[in-house]
């Protein structure tokens, strides 16, 4: 079981080290979107996700030391924070989209409702 700072500190470093930042930003979305409590396996909230967002951002620019492990070496730069700064909004935005139903029309239950992946409310 990971911590919020553990997470957080994994996610900041894969984008400091990523060649494309704009992938980079992909990912951690899609990593936030995935985590869930590990007693429950409830998602995590939107507030918990904005939080990871934002401890991410000061990794990133610098304004929190990593926990680095064994020798591990790498440094950020300001253009790391100023691109993430650039992208943090439209990154909370896309956490917070909240997955809608479809209507899926079927002879044995017409009026049954579905929750298809990767159908977001806009």
């Amino acid at each position: 079981m990971s911590t919020v700072i553990e997470i957080a500190n994994d996610l900041a470093k894969s984008f400091v080290l990523a060649e494309s930042k704009k992938h980079a930003a992909q990912r951690i979305v899609i990593e936030l979107s995935c985590l869930a409590y590990t007693d429950t396996k409830q998602s995590i909230d939107f507030d918990l996700k904005k939080t990871l967002l934002h401890l991410i951002f000061e990794l990133v620019s610098g304004q929190r030391a990593f926990e680095v492990k064994n020798g591990e070496r790498f440094f950020t730069t300001s253009k790391d924070g100023y691109v993430f700064s650039e992208m943090l909004h439209q990154l909370e935005k896309k956490l917070s989209a909240v997955a809608k139903p479809q209507r899926v029309e079927e002879e044995e239950t017409p009026q049954a409702y579905y929750l298809w992946p990767f159908t977001v409310q806009q």
